[in-house]
């Protein structure tokens, strides 16, 4: 499958600025960073993410629904999940990715861009290049299994949303800090094209539910009554592997009916 150039909406920078999706500050936040508030941030901002940009692909009804064992048929009749992999693990390290540049827009001071900053993709430069106007980091999750697929690596590698530089060592801390969770992931995303081993998770990383020491399911990323609705039928992890098991289904995305597959 051919991939497409790495895809944002220059025209769009300024709302993505009101969303703090553009750096407001630059700098080094402080390498010693508590877990506590670590997680405090990441959560704020993969919340503010996932409920603040307009999303396309908003099929599944719980949670179970996002898992590689249910695929979607659109109206133009392709067939795909909403995730190519959902592990349980944990995030066992995190590093700086990429900054991602327009040629010939510049960040004169936080916030403030000049130059022709509208452009079709963003080009990838080191994490540290100046005029970034936003960021990847990748964190590597080391599995202890798959759910509802055949799919089982020892270890993946997560590329994840940034969008201020400072702000690395609190991501870092929170994504490790996060403990066991479920990740929903994604692969040969435009958006990793410059690495394409790299995973990204479902509705950029509102889909990573924690787990809790009785198996409890939570999806902090997501605004509480949509993850309420989200958890009905899988509140613990053995509801979620149980429906992992069930036999591949494929649902019309028109009418909202499903059938029983087969890979």
């Amino acid at each position: 499958m051919r991939r497409r150039p790495m895809l944002v909406v220059p025209a769009a920078l300024a709302v993505l600025a009101l969303l703090g999706l553009v750096a407001t500050t630059r700098g080094s936040d402080s390498e010693t960073v508590s877990a506590e508030e670590g997680v405090h941030y990441v959560t704020d901002f993969l919340k503010a993410r996932t409920s603040g940009a307009m999303r396309l692909d908003t099929w599944n009804e719980t949670l179970a629904d996002v898992l590689p064992n249910v695929e979607y048929r659109r109206s133009d009749g392709v067939v795909h999940p909403l995730s190519d992999l959902a592990v349980v693990g944990t995030v066992t390290a995190v590093e700086k990715g990429r900054a991602f540049t327009i040629p010939g827009c510049v960040v004169t001071k936080p916030g403030a861009l000049v130059g022709d900053c509208d452009a079709p993709g963003g080009t990838p430069a080191p994490f540290d290049a100046p005029n970034g106007l936003w960021w990847s980091i990748h964190a590597t999750v080391t599995v202890e299994r798959s759910i509802g697929s055949s799919q089982s690596p020892d270890q993946v590698k997560v590329a994840l949303p940034l969008d201020d530089p400072a702000k690395f060592d609190l991501m870092a801390a929170g994504l490790k800090g996060l403990g066991r969770v479920v990740m929903f992931l994604k692969a040969n995303s435009p958006l990793v094209e410059y690495e394409p081993s790299l995973y990204i998770v479902h509705r950029d990383g509102g889909y990573i539910a924690t787990v809790a020491a009785d198996g409890t399911l939570k999806l902090p990323m997501l605004e509480s009554e949509q993850a309420s609705e989200q958890l009905v039928q899988t509140p613990k992890l053995t509801d979620l592997e149980s429906r992992g098991r069930a036999p591949l289904r494929t649902v019309d995305v028109a009418t909202g009916h499903a059938r029983a597959g087969s890979k």
